[in-house]
């Protein structure tokens, strides 16, 4: 299982089956809190699987092939 996280407020977000899932969810609760708080307002994330951190460089081409897929 993929958690994401909220690093900044250090709680746990979402748990998702793939990391594609979780990247998908990070989206959303992104756009959710600029929604809520102003579009200059963030919160850094991160993604562990089984309690491990995900490798950057897997995060990223999950989200290289979410943006072809599109």
């Amino acid at each position: 299982m993929i958690t994401l996280i909220d690093t900044f407020n250090g709680r746990s977000l979402s748990r998702h089956r793939t990391l594609e899932n979780a990247v998908l969810a990070q989206r959303r609760h992104d756009a959710e809190v600029k929604r809520n708080n102003g579009p200059g307002s963030y919160v850094t994330y991160g993604f562990e699987a089984d309690g491990e951190p995900v490798p950057h460089d897997d995060i990223i081409e999950v989200k290289m092939e979410i943006e072809v897929g599109r």
